[in-house]
C-alpha cells in the first residue's frame, strides 16, 4: 500500500474487524456458496473484503507480526517477580517465544525449570495440544533434580491434560 502509512492501515484494518471475524468470514462463505462468477466481486466487496483491506492487512502484519514475541517476553518478565523465590538466580531466561536450542526451556533458574505457553484456546486447538503435551514431556524427561512447571493461559489446557484419554501417539 505505497504512501499507505501504518496508522492509515490500521485504521482501515479495524474498520473492518469491528464485526466479529468469525461470523464475517461465515455469512461470507454463505453468501458466496452457489454464487455465479460474475457476481462474486460485488459479494466480496459489499463484506468489506478488498485490495485495499489486504493492503492494510499486510501493512500492519509487517509491523505487528512479531506481537506474540512481545506478549511471550512481556509476560515473563512481568510474572519473574512473582514466580522467584528469594535468593533464586535467574540462569537462562528464554524470553521469545519459539526456543533457542541451547536454552530448551523458557525459563531456568538454580530451582527451577518452566515452560510459559500463552496461546487463547478457542475450540480447535489441535496444535496447542500437541505443543503442550510436547512441553510437559520435556518437562517431564529433564534429568535435573530442579522443580519443574508448566504456566499456562486459562483453565482449558488444564483440563486437557487431566481428562483427556488420547493417547502419546
Amino acid at each position: 500500500m505505497p504512501g499507505h502509512g501504518f496508522e492509515l492501515a490500521l485504521a482501515e484494518l479495524l474498520s473492518f474487524l469491528d464485526q466479529p471475524l468469525t461470523q464475517t468470514i461465515a455469512q461470507l462463505e454463505n453468501a458466496l456458496a452457489g454464487c455465479e462468477t460474475e457476481d462474486v466481486a460485488d459479494i466480496v466487496g459489499e463484506y468489506g473484503l478488498t485490495t485495499r483491506l489486504l493492503a492494510a492487512a499486510l501493512v500492519v502484519r509487517e509491523r505487528l507480526g512479531r506481537m506474540n514475541d512481545v506478549i511471550h517476553a512481556a509476560a515473563i518478565a512481568v510474572a519473574l517477580p512473582e514466580i522467584l523465590e528469594p535468593g533464586e538466580t535467574l540462569q537462562h531466561p528464554s524470553l521469545g517465544a519459539g526456543n533457542d536450542p541451547s536454552r530448551p526451556f523458557d525459563l531456568k533458574t538454580d530451582l527451577r525449570l518452566a515452560e510459559i505457553t500463552l496461546g487463547r484456546w478457542r475450540g480447535a486447538d489441535a496444535m496447542r495440544k500437541r505443543q503442550l503435551f510436547k512441553d510437559l514431556v520435556h518437562l517431564a524427561a529433564e534429568p535435573s533434580a530442579r522443580l519443574r512447571h508448566l504456566f499456562v493461559l486459562g483453565p482449558e489446557p488444564i483440563d486437557f491434560l487431566t481428562t483427556s484419554r488420547s493417547t502419546a501417539a
